[in-house]
């Protein structure tokens, strides 16, 4: 007999059809009929992104705040991970890195910053991307790795951008990087 693993499935059958798969039987042929119905009609349910297309790209132009990353033309990008590096130049104060996601207007959609201990003079500081965790920092300048969180499932559209700038806008000859491995598809 075809087993049904997809819960989407399962509910459908027993809300609009009241059948209940776990008591009653349910013969092959119409198990058959019923996944191929729902394999073509695949918009009616929950549909994953599948990763064939994965992609490295990065913004690593010397001396440039903000360094931003624009889905092109045509594609989605479905974030995986990625960090920053932030170098600092000798200019004293404290840098207050940000993350923004801005629309295809430059509408900032989300962001996340670091304020309260944020990056002293001469220093270079990985900030590593993953994806569902908040902002992860010490109290201290020590530490040459942070975690900076993303949205979970963070899918872009065309024209959307990541956006990493120095919130206190300490030097504009600081250095950023910024790298991420992407699931790019067609639109």
């Amino acid at each position: 007999m075809a087993k049904i693993n997809n819960s989407a499935v399962m509910q459908k059958l027993i809300d609009e059809l009241e059948l209940y798969p776990a008591k009653d039987l349910i013969p092959s042929e119409l198990a058959d009929k019923i996944l191929a119905v729902y394999q073509i009609n695949a918009d009616d349910i929950a549909v994953n992104i599948q990763d064939v297309g994965l992609k490295k790209v990065s913004a690593v132009t010397v001396n440039t705040l903000p360094q931003i990353l624009t889905v092109p033309t045509g594609k989605v990008w479905q974030v995986k991970w990625g960090n920053f590096i932030y170098k600092s130049d000798a200019t004293i104060g404290n840098r207050a890195p940000l993350l923004t996601i801005k629309d295809d207007s430059g509408n900032v959609m989300w962001r996340a910053g670091i304020l309260t201990t944020g990056q002293t003079a001469s220093r270079t500081i990985i900030y590593n991307l993953v994806s569902g965790l908040g902002v992860q920092q010490t109290n201290s300048d020590t530490y040459l790795e942070r975690w900076f969180g993303i949205p979970e499932f963070l899918v872009l559209p065309a024209g959307y951008s990541i956006n990493v700038t120095d919130e206190s806008s300490v030097s504009g000859t600081d250095d950023i990087e910024i790298r991420m491995i992407v699931n790019e598809i067609d639109e």
